[in-house]
């Protein structure tokens, strides 16, 4: 429940009638789960359940409504090509500064603070509920010879209310709705290129809600998000002071938007690499999505008591993060959706250096484009196609954790110290070149940039190709987990011993 709704600025409720975040709203959670001992001797059990649940309200989504609704704060962007106008001349008395846009003449435009210009707003669709999934899972265990434990699980879920954001300031009636349709290569247009490469979005209300980046956004629901994961382990106890595990999980994960930011513009320019109508929701390839997951574990724990010592190595191994081939441009050129944003739309992959949907600056930059393409499988497979979402996949990771537990002798009855040292991504310790995650291009969000759109001295927009050399498209992308680091732990304990 929600005491107190987003005042939002007046123009925002004429045009999108009266927004408000929802509240009052009931989520069921009905659950059901069982244990079953097969034999009744405790050798093997089937168990599992399903049920719907519900986190901890994702309020950080919810409160952008109550800091971008016109009557807060309010960004005004002002320069060349920007339909505010242009950018105010410099001033340096920083309590007289001007809030409006210019024309060429220094003339006022578009302002802020006088209710012209609202910038950002985020809205809540009206039956917007808090994410819900489903859950179902079923597992069998079992007592094998020499004291090995089987364990086989399934897991699916399913999201009843997973969330996805749209912008809402596109079309003429502020829907969200789309422009026209590339009949080329099906590609959802929301605007028109211009003849220097530029997009002109069709915007709702360009000068009140902003362009690019500001707009206006809404957060809905959707049901299409899905992923489920098939887990085979072993576990092996060698008397009392040793013990492995090991275990493979196959899983794949499916969703419509892969939220990674707290802003609303930020996850609809990012978590969605689209071609299609924003307005559909449906679920691709995860950003978080990893295949295959190999994890592997050992604890000794040596025999001496008064000075107990235990040593652990953790092994994991999976699957690189899924991305995407996109465009981009100089001065805003590459916006191929005329969204506004350049960045954010899959690559049409050509069949070849002759397509004609494609005008090249150079004859070598088309055969550039075509040797990455054949070099790549999800690429190759994609000829004529615009590429779906996150069909690519960065290379195989690997990190191994190594931690050393030094005890004390009890103190004072029950009173116990130890130290431990542990060593994330040993492998990296050992090898330089070892435990280093790998990406296309270096870079950490799920895309990589390989043909820019350009303004040429004819006039005539050109691509060109600005991707890697199909031989080296993974790179160190320079993330934290790639150096080792050591973490020193000093422990202490009053009652049983430590371990």
């Amino acid at each position: 429940v929600f005491f107190d709704q987003p005042k939002y600025a007046d123009q925002v409720n004429n045009d999108f009638n009266n927004p408000d975040v929802p509240s009052g709203q009931v989520l069921w959670n009905p659950r059901v789960g069982f244990n079953w001992d097969i034999n009744s001797q405790q050798t093997q059990q089937l168990r599992g359940g399903a049920g719907i649940f519900t986190g901890n309200p994702a309020y950080v989504w919810m409160s952008n409504a109550y800091s971008n609704n016109g009557t807060g704060i309010g960004i005004l962007g002002c320069g060349d090509g920007n339909p505010n106008g242009l950018a105010p001349a410099f001033s340096s008395d920083a309590f007289g500064q001007t809030l409006n846009c210019v024309d060429a003449a220094g003339n006022p435009t578009v302002g802020i603070g006088d209710g012209d210009f609202l910038g950002e707003i985020d809205l809540i669709g009206s039956d917007t509920k808090y994410p819900q999934v489903m859950r179902a899972n079923l597992a069998y265990d079992r007592r094998l010879p020499a004291d090995f434990l089987l364990t086989l699980e399934g897991i699916f879920n399913k999201g009843i209310n997973d969330y996805f954001i749209v912008n809402r300031n596109f079309g003429a009636d502020g829907t969200g709705s789309a422009y026209a349709t590339d009949a080329a290569t099906g590609r959802v247009l929301y605007g028109t290129q211009n003849q220097t490469g530029r997009s002109d979005p069709d915007y709702f209300r360009p000068s009140v809600y902003g362009t690019g980046s500001v707009g206006v956004f809404e957060l809905l629901n959707t049901s299409e998000n899905y992923s489920y994961n098939l887990t085979a382990g072993v576990q092996k106890f060698i008397g009392t002071d040793l013990r492995l595990t090991a275990a493979y999980t196959f899983s794949r994960a499916y969703d419509v938007q892969s939220f990674t930011s707290s802003r609303a513009t930020s996850n609809w320019r990012f978590g969605r690499m689209n071609s299609g109508d924003q307005l559909v929701d449906v679920a691709t390839v995860s950003s978080f999505d990893r295949p295959h997951k190999v994890t592997m574990s050992g604890t000794y724990d040596f025999p001496w008591k008064n000075w107990p010592t235990q040593i652990s190595l953790i092994y994991i191994g999976y699957s690189g993060t899924p991305y995407t081939y996109i465009s981009g441009g100089s001065s805003g050129r590459g916006d191929t959706n005329a969204d506004g944003i350049v960045g954010n739309d899959p690559l049409y992959v050509i069949t070849g250096p002759s397509d004609p949907n494609i005008s090249w600056e150079s004859s070598a930059d088309a055969a550039e484009m075509d040797a990455l393409i054949a070099a790549n499988a999800c690429l190759n497979d994609q000829r004529g196609t615009i590429m779906t979402r996150n069909s690519c996949r960065n290379p195989w990771q690997n990190f191994l954790d190594l931690s050393v537990t030094q005890g004390f002798p009890a103190f004072a009855g029950n009173n116990r110290f130890a130290i431990s040292l542990g060593i994330y991504n040993f492998l990296n310790l050992l090898n330089s070149d070892w435990g280093i995650i790998k990406t296309a291009g270096g870079g950490v969000f799920p895309s990589q940039t390989v043909v820019r759109l350009n303004q040429q001295d004819s006039g005539d927009p050109l691509w060109t190709y600005s991707g890697p050399d199909p031989e080296d498209t993974f790179v160190n992308n320079g993330d934290n987990r790639n150096s080792w680091q050591l973490q020193l732990l000093v422990r202490y304990e009053h009652g049983p011993k430590i371990f």
